[in-house]
């Protein structure tokens, strides 16, 4: 029987190899997809906050409002 249970898991092994191993303590793939998209996030809100600073301050024109358009 073990030598079934071996051979079949060896089979299984060849027919279907496990490509998506994260070895020792590297973070799985989906979440270095949510680390990144976090970073995504965060650099469009802050560019989106110095925007709208800016606007304010009359630096430079609220978006819609460019004179000649």
């Amino acid at each position: 029987m073990e030598k079934q249970t071996r051979a079949m898991r060896e089979l299984s092994r060849s027919a279907f190899p496990e490509t998506d191993v994260v070895p020792g303590d590297a973070p799985a793939p989906i979440e270095q997809v949510r680390a990144q998209r976090r970073r995504q996030a965060a650099a469009t809100e802050a560019a989106a906050l110095h925007r709208a600073r800016a606007e304010r301050a009359g630096a430079i024109m609220p978006s819609g409002l460019h004179p000649g358009r």
